[in-house]
């Protein structure tokens, strides 16, 4: 097939209602044909429903690979009309795994400079007739179309050519800056490449750095060296391995966190990956080295996984990069209730060193665990474990074997059969902390049964690293709830048809919070959570119990305190911004 144009279109503004409120918007667009003028604003003609603070000339026009909508098609199980992804050209041609950040494009006669990817709004959910969890899946598919400024003005027309005109390829990829602008688990190296790149827009690139330091702060100081001294097997599949930083002394780490490590490939690329800890450096022991444990993974794409590389021969004595521990997934600073752990497959990592500090500590709190795996075989630590707990009524252990096999017997503290997860939360009660680690239908079994029973959930504790196939909320909205804005000093009644309370807040208050999507990724509308709880949909990772997500979040208690972000403006200095903005040419993400 040719690079070519396929389709073009075009919006017009209208008033729709959406997740109960009437706004404009040029979402849905409409196929036109022959040659179309393209300006400095994109085609001739077409509309912007809303503002974007990036500036409208940096979001000119909005180009699709065809390629894509049989991926969707085909993750949606129906078949997508063409613009239902509201681009304004669908071409054949390279897509965002090929194209970078400031190559420039001939489309017909036009010349466009690509800008950025697609990061959809909740309209997107709205429009395509999904759940409010597909924007989230459709970033993380890394298929989001790009976004391009118009270079040099012309016309573009279907079956016009589609030429690649100049790159550089000091510039990141177009896939790896969506990565960097809405990944949860920024890769250090992508983000390296992202900011280094020469064309990347200086907006995007605070952006960037903003997100490194809420979420990966760890990746914000350059990584420190060091070396794999040891590695034995739990099992099979899954390596332990000794790491020792060169500086010898590693920054403590709290039970549960993980480090980032990075080996270098034979070509001479460095490849990182995170790993929870089993063990690590501590106020007692600043010099014990890293323990990490790694399950052998396939290649994929034929590109080498860190994983592979780590179960690789002659590991021990290698060098590698360390980034210093980091993540939430912690134990309360000081315990005073009993704690249920609920860890599938490889999700044990965490779990196990923060059982061994408890056991270890001075606070005799009743702890159980309940361990799911394949088989015998494939239960790493089991036997360290069962140690443990013969050596310590504080601690009751139940392994649990889903496909059992024969040579292994079931006895003591061996069960055959997949467990009853709702059975096991509602045994344990609402009054404990529950941590669960492992595949994602494990976490929405143990957290759909903890919402229902009415737990706090403050003291569900969850490790999460796939939202591929999630999406549905994980608890019903509060029929009605009083939201107050303490910051600004506002209230008002929220209820469900209003939709998320970022929706809400520009609605009923007229402030215009700091969001660069509602799709529940980038977490640029992170507020402060007074009081009050709230519910997302299970393709969002919730923020810490202080803290609350606008962009898809909604009150499941009758009241609601909030404080938004110093310098929240309201509605009408919006346009002020924009024009500001656009003059100084530096834009900052919607």
């Amino acid at each position: 097939m040719k690079n070519e144009v396929i389709d073009l279109f075009l919006g017009k503004t209208r008033q729709e209602r959406i997740a109960g409120v009437r706004e404009p918007t040029a979402y849905m667009r409409h196929s036109v044909s022959g040659r179309i003028g393209v300006g400095p604003d994109g085609l001739q003609e077409n509309e912007l429903g809303t503002a974007r603070r990036l500036g409208r000339r940096s979001h000119a026009v909005y180009l699709l690979a065809q390629d894509h909508y049989l991926y969707f098609s085909q993750l949606l199980e129906r078949q997508l009309p063409a613009g239902i992804l509201s681009e304004n050209v669908t071409y054949s041609g390279p897509d965002e795994t090929r194209l970078r950040i400031g190559d420039t494009i001939r489309v017909g006669t036009a010349l466009l400079r690509l800008v950025l990817p697609r990061v959809p709004c909740y309209k997107m959910a709205h429009f395509v007739g999904t759940g409010p969890g597909f924007p989230a899946r459709f970033s993380a598919s890394g298929k989001t179309g790009i976004y391009a400024a118009v270079v040099e003005e012309g016309e573009v027309w279907r079956q016009a050519p589609f030429v690649v005109e100049s790159t550089c390829p000091e510039n990141a990829t177009i896939a790896e800056l969506n990565h960097a602008i809405t990944a949860f688990d920024l890769d250090p190296d992508t983000v390296e490449r992202v900011l280094a790149s020469p064309d990347l827009d200086p907006a995007l690139g605070a952006t960037i750095k903003e997100r490194v330091l809420a979420f990966r702060p760890g990746i914000a100081v350059p990584s420190a060296s060091g070396r794999i001294v040891s590695r034995h097997y739990a099992a099979p599949d899954v390596a332990v391995l000794d790491i020792e930083p060169a500086s010898g002394a590693g920054a403590v780490a709290k039970p549960g966190q993980f480090i980032t490590v990075g080996v270098e490939t034979a070509g001479g690329d460095t490849h990182y990956r995170c790993y929870s800890l089993i063990d690590g450096p501590g106020a007692a022991a600043p010099y014990a080295p890293y323990r990490i444990a790694v399950r052998r993974e396939c290649d994929s794409h034929n590109e080498p996984s860190v994983s592979a590389l780590l179960n690789g021969p002659d590991v021990a004595g290698r060098p590698c990069r360390i980034y210093p521990p980091a993540g939430d997934f912690v134990l309360p600073e000081r315990p005073d209730r009993p704690i249920l752990f609920i860890a599938g497959g490889i999700g044990i990592t965490p779990i196990l060193m923060q059982i061994k500090a408890l056991l270890a500590g001075d606070r005799p709190v009743p702890l159980s665990l309940h361990y799911i795996c394949r088989d015998r075989s494939h239960a790493a630590f089991d036997d360290e474990l069962a140690a443990l707990a013969a050596a310590d009524g504080r601690f009751s252990y139940r392994l649990h074997l889903t496909r059992p096999s024969p040579e292994h017997s079931i006895d003591g503290h061996i069960s055959s059969g997949r467990p009853d997860i709702a059975r096991i939360v509602a045994a344990a009660g609402v009054d404990i902390e529950l941590f669960v680690c492992g595949p994602l239908g494990l976490i929405e079994a143990v957290r759909e049964t903890h919402h229902a029973m009415g737990g706090d959930g403050d003291r569900l504790h969850f490790e999460l690293f796939d939202v591929s196939g999630a999406q549905g909320t994980t608890a019903q909205p509060a029929p009605k709830a009083h939201v107050t804005i303490a910051s600004h000093d506002v209230d008002g009644d929220w209820t469900p048809s209003r939709g998320p309370l970022l929706a809400w807040v520009e609605t009923e208050t007229g402030l215009r919070p700091p969001a660069a999507c509602r799709s529940g990724l980038c977490r640029t509308c992170v507020a402060g959570l007074e009081r009050g709880q709230v519910t997302y949909p299970s393709s969002v990772k919730a923020p810490p119990p202080d803290q609350v997500l606008l962009c898809c979040a909604q009150p499941t208690t009758s009241e609601l305190v909030v404080n938004l972000p110093a310098g929240t403006p309201s509605g009408p200095r919006l346009e002020q911004q924009e024009k500001a903005h656009e003059r100084q040419h530096v834009p900052s993400l919607d």
